[in-house]
């Protein structure tokens, strides 16, 4: 059985399942207890984030990560070095996160003055980290561009590898997705931006929490079994749905196969949920884990087992979502 790593990029961060023996992690940007750290959804830290450049809505193929996770292309560019990057795109983090090997590959790089708490919650070294940000010239993709971009800089030279053997460089995450318009599509592995006046999606919309998308987490409505309505929030970083121990434990009869899984640092609990309801659609049998906490201050973490049965159009400036 390959190794599975539960991780949490930080304290309120994408839950994420990710599974491969080839991920390292290098010591030299490790450093020990800050007397202070910055949180990914302070103001400060979002306004500095670097400049979102719209240049044209076209498809970003989404490349396959692991299950259900996919990954984007894009090029980082700092004193005249390049890199073509992998980035998980993931909803569930503020974060833009990248991987100790591809910092080391440049020169230069501008300290942001910002330092995170690097927390993997089920890890070997749970909570001993924290780590810098820097500012990099320029993020590209065909569909935008991002100058002056920070990434918090990962104790993992990289996090594991795609189904086809490429290495993974890290995250892009809300700090960024939610400066456009865009849809998000496993059915056809696409993520695509838009202009606001672009976009033409219709249906019915459903909307987030407004405090919650205020700091960039994408929390919507969620209904349990019997019509009990709780939040949760939307995390295409995670590959399944996780509930939060209370919410687990309340459940109790409307789940099934309820057995312990036991991995290599840690143990959780799995089942199978008999219904849901998401984006005004009913769900049957939904694979469940249970998880301590409550990072997202929802019941209940939205995974790609779910997401993935969606085209979903996110308008975080409106405050909404769609099912396309």
């Amino acid at each position: 059985m390959k190794k599975v790593l539960f991780l949490s990029v930080m304290t309120e961060c994408a839950v994420l399942f990710f599974s491969c023996a080839s991920v390292s992690i290098n010591p030299d940007h490790i450093r020990i207890h800050f007397k202070k750290t910055n949180n990914w959804t302070d103001k400060n830290v979002i306004n500095h984030t670097g400049d979102f450049i719209f240049k044209k809505s076209v498809p970003l193929e989404m490349v396959h990560y692991e299950k259900y996770t996919f990954c984007i292309r894009a090029r980082l560019f700092n004193n005249g070095q390049t890199e073509n990057i992998l980035l998980i795109v993931d909803t569930g983090s503020p974060a833009n996160v990248l991987s100790s090997r591809i910092y080391n590959k440049f020169e230069n790089v501008r300290d942001s003055g910002f330092k995170f708490s690097e927390n993997y919650i089920f890890s070997p070294a749970a909570s001993v980290a924290d780590v810098k940000g820097y500012s990099f010239d320029r993020l590209e993709t065909d569909s935008f561009a991002v100058h002056n971009m920070l990434f918090q800089i990962s104790r993992h030279k990289n996090f594991g590898c795609t189904v086809d053997g490429e290495n993974v460089d890290g995250f892009i995450g809300m700090d960024v997705l939610r400066k456009c318009p865009f849809t998000y599509s496993v059915a056809d592995r696409k993520l695509l931006f838009y202009n606001t006046a672009d976009n033409t999606s219709a249906g019915a919309k459903f909307f987030f929490d407004k405090n919650a998308i205020k700091k960039n987490r994408l929390v919507t409505e969620f209904v349990l079994p019997g019509g009990k309505k709780i939040k949760g929030c939307m995390d295409t970083g995670a590959q399944e749905t996780c509930l939060s121990r209370s919410l687990f434990t309340r459940s109790g009869r409307h789940l099934s196969y309820n057995f312990r899984a036991k991995y290599k640092f840690y143990s959780t609990y799995e089942s199978l949920l008999d219904s849901c309801t998401f984006a005004g659609r009913t769900i049957y049998n939904i694979p469940v884990y249970r998880i301590s906490g409550n990072p997202f201050n929802s019941g209940i973490t939205i995974g790609l087992n779910i997401l993935r049965n969606f085209d979903l159009y996110v308008n975080c400036a409106e405050g909404y979502y769609r099912r396309t």
